[in-house]
Protein backbone atom coordinates (compact mmCIF):
# COMPACT_ATOMS: atom_id res chain seq x y z
CA UNK A 1 0.00 0.00 0.00
CA UNK A 2 2.89 2.42 0.89
CA UNK A 3 3.54 2.34 -2.95
CA UNK A 4 0.20 3.94 -4.22
CA UNK A 5 -0.35 7.53 -3.73
CA UNK A 6 -3.87 9.08 -2.95
CA UNK A 7 -5.45 12.47 -3.88
CA UNK A 8 -4.09 13.57 -0.11
CA UNK A 9 -1.07 12.64 -1.28
CA UNK A 10 -1.16 13.76 -4.47
CA UNK A 11 -2.61 17.59 -3.08
CA UNK A 12 0.97 17.77 -0.92
CA UNK A 13 3.22 17.15 -3.69
CA UNK A 14 5.38 20.23 -5.45
CA UNK A 15 4.29 21.31 -8.89
CA UNK A 16 7.82 19.45 -9.96
CA UNK A 17 6.72 16.44 -8.00
CA UNK A 18 3.26 16.44 -9.37
CA UNK A 19 5.13 16.48 -13.25
CA UNK A 20 6.98 13.61 -12.22
CA UNK A 21 4.15 11.23 -10.95
CA UNK A 22 1.70 12.35 -13.92
CA UNK A 23 4.78 11.51 -17.06
CA UNK A 24 4.78 8.25 -15.11
CA UNK A 25 1.57 7.71 -16.51
CA UNK A 26 1.50 8.07 -19.61
CA UNK A 27 1.72 5.35 -22.79
CA UNK A 28 3.10 6.77 -25.69
CA UNK A 29 3.59 4.19 -28.57
CA UNK A 30 6.57 5.04 -31.36
CA UNK A 31 3.90 5.35 -33.84
CA UNK A 32 0.52 6.51 -34.53
CA UNK A 33 -2.34 5.05 -33.58
CA UNK A 34 -5.69 5.40 -32.75
CA UNK A 35 -7.67 4.26 -29.86
CA UNK A 36 -10.73 1.85 -30.85
CA UNK A 37 -11.68 0.73 -27.47
CA UNK A 38 -10.89 1.63 -24.02
CA UNK A 39 -11.01 -0.85 -20.86
CA UNK A 40 -10.63 0.98 -17.98
CA UNK A 41 -11.84 3.70 -16.01
CA UNK A 42 -10.02 6.52 -13.98
CA UNK A 43 -9.79 5.30 -10.32
CA UNK A 44 -9.79 1.66 -11.55
CA UNK A 45 -7.13 -0.50 -10.20
CA UNK A 46 -4.31 -1.69 -12.72
CA UNK A 47 -2.49 -4.61 -12.19
CA UNK A 48 0.33 -4.37 -14.23
CA UNK A 49 0.26 -6.36 -17.50
CA UNK A 50 -2.68 -8.23 -16.48
CA UNK A 51 -4.65 -5.80 -17.01
CA UNK A 52 -5.70 -4.97 -20.46
CA UNK A 53 -6.15 -1.21 -20.91
CA UNK A 54 -6.65 0.24 -24.55
CA UNK A 55 -7.39 -1.69 -27.95
CA UNK A 56 -5.30 0.05 -30.55
CA UNK A 57 -4.85 0.17 -34.14
CA UNK A 58 -2.86 1.99 -36.89
CA UNK A 59 -4.99 3.41 -40.05
CA UNK A 60 -1.65 4.72 -41.63
CA UNK A 61 -0.78 1.06 -42.00
CA UNK A 62 -3.71 -1.30 -42.30
CA UNK A 63 -3.25 -4.92 -43.42
CA UNK A 64 -5.75 -6.98 -45.64
CA UNK A 65 -6.09 -10.64 -45.06
CA UNK A 66 -6.65 -12.15 -48.33
CA UNK A 67 -8.95 -15.24 -48.47
CA UNK A 68 -9.12 -17.52 -51.17
CA UNK A 69 -9.66 -21.55 -52.24
CA UNK A 70 -7.35 -23.48 -51.67
CA UNK A 71 -7.10 -25.13 -55.06
CA UNK A 72 -5.06 -22.09 -56.23
CA UNK A 73 -2.37 -22.43 -53.61
CA UNK A 74 0.39 -23.32 -55.99
CA UNK A 75 -0.74 -20.22 -58.70
CA UNK A 76 -0.54 -17.74 -55.97
CA UNK A 77 2.94 -15.98 -54.74
CA UNK A 78 4.41 -13.21 -52.54
CA UNK A 79 4.92 -10.69 -54.81
CA UNK A 80 1.81 -10.68 -57.30
CA UNK A 81 -0.49 -7.61 -57.75
CA UNK A 82 -3.98 -7.57 -56.03
CA UNK A 83 -6.87 -5.43 -57.30
CA UNK A 84 -9.94 -4.48 -55.03
CA UNK A 85 -12.60 -2.44 -54.27
CA UNK A 86 -13.82 -1.66 -50.50
CA UNK A 87 -17.71 -1.82 -49.89
CA UNK A 88 -18.94 1.33 -49.56
CA UNK A 89 -15.96 3.03 -52.25
CA UNK A 90 -16.22 2.90 -56.32
CA UNK A 91 -12.40 3.38 -55.81
CA UNK A 92 -10.13 1.02 -56.89
CA UNK A 93 -6.80 -0.11 -55.23
CA UNK A 94 -3.79 -1.82 -56.19
CA UNK A 95 -1.36 -3.99 -53.38
CA UNK A 96 1.12 -6.73 -53.87
CA UNK A 97 0.70 -10.18 -51.80
CA UNK A 98 3.44 -9.33 -48.81
CA UNK A 99 2.59 -13.04 -47.25
CA UNK A 100 0.66 -16.12 -47.30
CA UNK A 101 -0.43 -18.15 -44.57
CA UNK A 102 1.22 -21.81 -45.31
CA UNK A 103 -1.54 -23.84 -44.14
CA UNK A 104 -5.43 -24.40 -45.54
CA UNK A 105 -8.62 -23.63 -43.04
CA UNK A 106 -10.12 -27.11 -43.07
CA UNK A 107 -13.28 -26.29 -42.13
CA UNK A 108 -14.06 -23.46 -45.46
CA UNK A 109 -10.93 -25.07 -47.69
CA UNK A 110 -9.61 -21.41 -47.77
CA UNK A 111 -6.33 -20.30 -47.68
CA UNK A 112 -4.96 -16.26 -46.53
CA UNK A 113 -2.50 -14.23 -47.45
CA UNK A 114 -1.48 -10.75 -46.85
CA UNK A 115 -1.84 -7.49 -48.52
CA UNK A 116 0.07 -4.13 -46.94
CA UNK A 117 -2.52 -1.20 -47.50
CA UNK A 118 -2.19 2.50 -46.36
CA UNK A 119 -5.10 5.05 -45.53
CA UNK A 120 -7.98 2.20 -45.04
CA UNK A 121 -10.35 1.86 -41.31
CA UNK A 122 -9.38 -1.64 -40.09
CA UNK A 123 -12.07 -3.65 -40.42
CA UNK A 124 -13.11 -2.76 -43.76
CA UNK A 125 -14.80 -5.35 -46.42
CA UNK A 126 -14.35 -5.58 -49.94
CA UNK A 127 -13.36 -7.87 -52.69
CA UNK A 128 -10.73 -8.07 -54.90
CA UNK A 129 -8.46 -10.09 -57.90
CA UNK A 130 -5.37 -11.67 -57.12
CA UNK A 131 -3.08 -11.05 -60.77
CA UNK A 132 -1.86 -14.52 -61.63
CA UNK A 133 0.71 -14.34 -64.30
Amino acid sequence: MENYLYDRDVKRLTAQSKAIVYKKTELRAPYDLVVTQKMTELGNIVLGSQTKLLTVESIDDVKLVLKFDEKYWQSVKVGQKFLYKVDGSEKAYEGVISKIYPTVISSTRQMQAEVKAKHLLPGLFGNGNIIVE
